[in-house]
């Protein structure tokens, strides 16, 4: 039998703990590991339509296999700000093995939500949860006080991620979009019970906080690194665009932050150098070319994890957390949790489909 996941047996079936739990367990063995994941891979068509692939698998949930998510993309211009955004995104689609057997499991059709927050967007809870292990990883560990940059979809998941590896006091959040901002806090604020206080610049959201997240949809940067002070992390989501730059639809590589803020990060923790290799993000490859960043700067998450380099080893280090994009393990270790859940009360639809297509003679 075959189990089909609709989003509606999916929706609020996991928990923000469990996803940031799983992620980072995923970081761990993939950095023991290398071949049981694989850093996303995209294709664009000439309509702008863009396909990305996350393979991989983890052990411990029992599955491997790819999750695949498909948008058409433009890049609109709003005032001052360039910025990505999706008129229309397919459902994304995860397609699970046995990691013993090799047969086919489970098919989940829709993006996964953790049971606190019912918002969509790309990736959003895997992108959170990369993010907060990250920054656990780097972030000084009295860390309490966040300022926010973005206050859409993507922020509202960080925040409630965040909740599970800090002990949060206080968020200040900006955005170009006032009313954004103001709703931003009164409803992240209802939910979480914090103090979230909208702020009339990305300036005041960055002073006397000891952790900035950019989340934003950003193509140009999002905040000044001159304004970052001693002892701060700072994370930032924004990817690569270089199928878009290729196919002439963007002038130029998406860049969320700025040369200042990238040359003043004693360390860069990413999920993976080779997502960097493989994507070009435009965050990274110019400023590698220039020399305002070398490569030894740069540290993975599961080589932090297993003891392998070091993270932050002072306080007064500004530490840096490049999201660089999804790998398998992070997407497929979710939905083979999310198998597990359903399995465990009866979600879904069966397929009366052997999920083996062939085995050998007993």
């Amino acid at each position: 039998m075959i189990l089909v996941l609709r989003p509606e047996d999916i929706d609020g079936l996991i928990t923000m703990k469990e996803a940031v739990d799983l992620v980072r367990e995923g970081f761990a063995q993939w950095d023991q590991n290398p071949d049981i994941s694989m850093v996303r891979r995209r294709t664009h068509m000439p309509s702008n339509v863009r396909v990305s692939v996350h393979q991989g698998g983890l052990p411990e949930v029992g599955v491997t296999g790819l999750m695949t998510h498909c948008e058409w993309t433009k890049n609109p211009v709003r005032g001052a700000h360039s910025i990505e955004a999706f008129p229309v995104r397919g459902r994304p689609t995860q397609v699970l093995f046995d990691s013993e057997t090799g047969e086919l499991r489970c098919l989940i059709i829709g993006e996964p939500r953790p049971r606190e927050l019912s918002l969509s967007g790309v990736s959003a809870l895997r992108t959170a949860a990369n993010s907060a292990v990250g920054t656990d990883l780097l972030a000084r560990k009295d860390a309490g006080t966040i300022g926010m940059l973005g206050s859409q979809n993507q922020a509202k998941y960080h925040l409630l991620a965040l909740r599970e590896i800090r002990n949060i006091s206080s968020v200040k959040v900006f955005s170009p979009n006032p009313e954004h901002r103001k709703e931003f806090a009164d409803e992240m604020g209802d939910l979480t019970g914090l103090e979230i206080r909208p702020v009339d610049s990305a300036r005041e959201a960055v002073r006397d906080v000891d952790m900035v997240i950019a989340a934003t949809s950003s193509n140009v940067p999002v905040l000044d690194g001159h304004w970052l002070e001693p002892g701060v992390h700072l994370t930032s989501i924004v990817l690569s665009n270089i199928g878009l730059m290729r196919g002439g639809f963007v002038p130029k590589m998406r860049q969320e932050l700025d040369d200042e803020s990238m040359r003043r990060a004693d360390v860069i923790g990413v999920n993976s150098r080779q997502t960097i290799e493989v994507d070009q993000p435009g965050d990274f490859m110019e400023r590698l070319e220039k020399g305002i960043i070398s490569w030894d700067k740069i540290v993975e998450a599961g080589e932090i994890l297993n003891g392998v380099k070091p993270g932050r080893t002072d306080d007064s280090q500004i530490t840096l957390f490049k999201n660089t994009g999804g790998v398998g393990i992070s997407d497929v270790a979710i939905g083979g949790k999310l198998y597990q859940l359903a399995r465990e009360r009866g979600l879904g639809i069966e397929l009366p489909i052997d999920g083996a297509e062939w085995r050998e003679p007993l």
